[in-house]
């Protein structure tokens, strides 16, 4: 027992195999481990889970527990200082038998407890980890489709030699794995994020090229994939178990099927058709719910944008707190800025206002790598504001609200208006529309320097595609004929548009904007916009909620046809209507916002230094990408003669994130210092 136990290092409690406990705990902010017959060497498990463990000590720096079993290792960290210990449980509790960890919340954990008490368990405290293994004890694998919340999280059922991956049903909580040799019996492992998975020596950490190709079209890496070949991520709304004799995975939510049981109900119920103010009303009601829901006894903030998205949330936030709500925004000096709007907010609230000017001073001295960080690329440039955005507001609270989901939910995004005309343009006759998209568009068209001339010429594109990947035109940073040109070697076996068509078919029956939206939730959302949300708040272990993204309300939202979403091309519109009495007029009329920054300006002034050291020659990316396409891209963007700073922005990241892939994989990363956004 020696040995184990020095493995683990201070702080940490060991819990023996042979006895019987029940963990009580609080606040897990990250989870990790490994299963098979090799946990059964208590040294190696420790060490290796120990070392895991350390590499999510930013999601939760105040606490860490980890748990060895016969053949199950597993670890987690907390934002809050450990205070409870293991207890014995009383005959008949699983106890030691079924344990659980959880990163997150579960929003109806008292409403579980009181049934699960009706039904004759018993309870030593308020843990996530305990109601779960209750709940697994009374319906088993299917113990995911009872909870409501933002969660991942591991069970392990020592009887049954089992371990049961979940995750919430939007992805808002992230969980990657890796099966430990080529067969399932070997073992596996998993964590919370991809660079704590990489401290497990064993499995295969060769890079996974259908996934880079597909970050290059995305900003990110789309579930299942992850950045290496060996380790994968799961899907939101999905379980995955792993027996020594095989995994098996299934969807436990999936929003076409809820949304069929849902009409069904309210067929049987002949209710009266709804006005559009009943809908308003009901929106009103399900977002206060969902707002309700993510309150707790400690301060939640939220995070402005300046947008109706947010300015909803904070009027009900407001509404349902006891005091006043603490409120943070970021800009930077751009003329466009969302501080004054987001300043007038506030004031009207009475909320505690704290703002923060992002500098490119604080850009350039970090660089991209944190964007990079976590164990694969993201090239979304909104994560760098809100990487300082949660740097400023964790000294103020644990949790903060987000608009995240409102967007597509409410068809906010300008896009939607677009595609809105691309969809009457369908209906034209062939012979009143032939003309109009006549020629080819150039590989690397000659747009001008503002958004908008590279808006138009994605609008021209999308218009020859079917309307299920047009949104893939509008939205892809390098498309096929870029990266055939850009990689040195081939490795386009697929693409953003037929992932896309895929996730269309799901859901045939839906108008194509409630397809488009649910597209873009599945595709966009789901591993794009919520891992940005999730990696750069938990780097400075602040939890973000989602109250869009409340299961209730999302389904609501969804079930509405096209005419009450965006009519007359006005995004938002159900949303406008409804927060009339709450909002001033001035707060309702910006569509919907997220953070920004003058990333071409930047790439063309303070930022330049950086983006052509990055993508140097002799740099990271010589082996993969063609030289001369990239010193184009430079050269022409700097030039003024195009806009490339989105491309740009996503090279320097895949080039950071490939020179930290290449240090040895055993060495855990030196904690960087940030600088000051200010």
């Amino acid at each position: 027992m020696e040995g184990p136990e020095r493995a683990l290092g201070k702080g940490a409690h060991r819990w023996h195999p042979d006895s019987t406990f029940i963990h009580l705990s609080t606040g897990m902010a990250g989870i990790c481990g490994l299963v098979g017959e090799a946990a059964g060497n208590h040294a190696h498990a420790a060490a290796t889970v120990q070392a895991m463990d350390a590499r999510l000590r930013h999601r939760g720096p105040e606490g860490e527990e980890i748990y060895l079993g016969e053949r199950a290792a597993l670890g987690w960290r907390s934002p809050r200082p450990q205070s409870a210990k293991p207890l014995a449980a009383p005959s008949g509790d699983c106890g030691d038998a079924v344990i659980a960890f959880c990163d997150g919340e579960i929003y109806n954990a008292a409403e579980l407890r009181r049934n699960l008490l009706a039904r004759g368990h018993r309870f030593r405290g308020e843990d996530t980890g305990e109601l779960l293994v209750h709940l697994y004890q009374e319906h088993g694998e299917s113990l995911p489709r009872h909870l409501q919340g933002t969660f991942a999280f591991a069970l392990w059922d020592a009887p049954r030699r089992s371990l049961l991956l979940a995750r919430d049903r939007f992805g808002v909580k992230p969980l990657y794995y890796a099966l430990r040799g080529a067969a399932p019996g070997d073992g596996l492992s998993f964590a919370s994020e991809l660079g704590a998975l990489r401290a497990d020596p064993v499995w295969d950490d060769a890079w996974d090229w259908t996934a880079l190709d597909l970050y290059l079209q995305l900003d990110h890496i789309p579930a299942p994939y992850s950045a290496y070949a060996g380790a994968r991520k799961l899907a939101a709304g999905h379980v995955l178990r792993w027996r020594p004799e095989g995994l098996r995975q299934f969807r436990y939510w999936f929003v076409p099927e809820r949304l069929a049981a849902r009409a069904e109900e309210t067929a049987r119920g002949q209710p009266h058709h709804a006005t559009e103010a009943e809908l308003e009303e009901e929106l009103l009601a399900r977002l206060r719910t969902a707002v309700r829901r993510r309150l707790t006894a400690e301060p939640v903030g939220l995070l402005l944008n300046g947008g109706l998205e947010s300015a909803g949330l904070l009027a009900l936030l407001r509404e349902a707190s006891p005091g006043p709500v603490k409120t943070f925004a970021v800009a930077t000096a751009k003329r466009s800025s969302p501080l004054p709007a987001a300043r007038r907010l506030a004031r009207r609230f009475g909320a505690e206002h704290q703002e923060l000017l992002l500098r490119p001073e604080a850009l350039a001295a970090a660089g991209p790598a944190f964007a990079a960080s976590g164990g694969e690329p993201f090239g979304d440039a909104r994560a760098i504001p809100l990487y300082f955005l949660a740097q400023a507001a964790r000294p103020k609270v644990r949790a903060c609200m987000v608009a995240e989901g409102a967007l597509e939910l409410l068809a906010g995004r300008p896009e939607y208006a677009a595609l809105a005309l691309a969809h009457g343009w369908d209906r034209l006759p062939r012979l009143r529309r032939g003309g109009a998209v006549a020629g080819r568009t150039e590989l690397w068209p000659p747009r001008g320097p503002r958004p908008w001339s590279g808006r138009l010429h994605r609008f021209r594109q999308s218009l020859a595609l079917p309307s299920a990947q047009r949104m893939a035109a509008w939205r892809t940073v390098f498309n096929r004929e870029q990266r055939r040109r850009l990689w040195r070697h081939a490795v386009w076996p697929g693409g953003s548009g037929e992932l896309l068509a895929a996730i269309a078919a799901e859901w045939p029956e839906a108008d194509w904007l409630n397809q488009t939206l649910y597209c873009d939730l599945r595709l966009h959302v789901g591993d794009g916009s919520l891992a940005m949300l999730d990696r750069m708040t938990m780097a400075h272990g602040l939890e973000a909620r989602a109250p869009w993204l409340d299961a209730d309300l999302a389904l609501f939202l969804l079930s509405l046809p096209a005419h009450h979403k965006l009519p007359h091309l006005r995004g938002m519109h159900l949303l406008r209507r409804a927060v009339r009495g709450r909002l001033p007029a001035a707060a309702r009329r910006p569509v919907g916002r997220e953070f920004s920054m003058p990333l071409g300006t930047w790439l063309r002034g303070p930022l330049r230094p950086l983006a052509e050291e990055t993508l140097s020659s002799g740099g990271a990316l010589d082996a993969e990408l063609d030289r001369d396409v990239v010193a184009m891209m430079l050269r022409r963007h700097r030039s003024g003669q195009a806009d490339y700073s989105r491309q740009i922005w996503n090279l320097m990241v895949l080039a950071q994130w490939m020179a930290a892939a290449r240090e040895p994989r055993g060495v855990e990363p030196e904690a960087r210092a940030m600088p000051s956004a200010a």
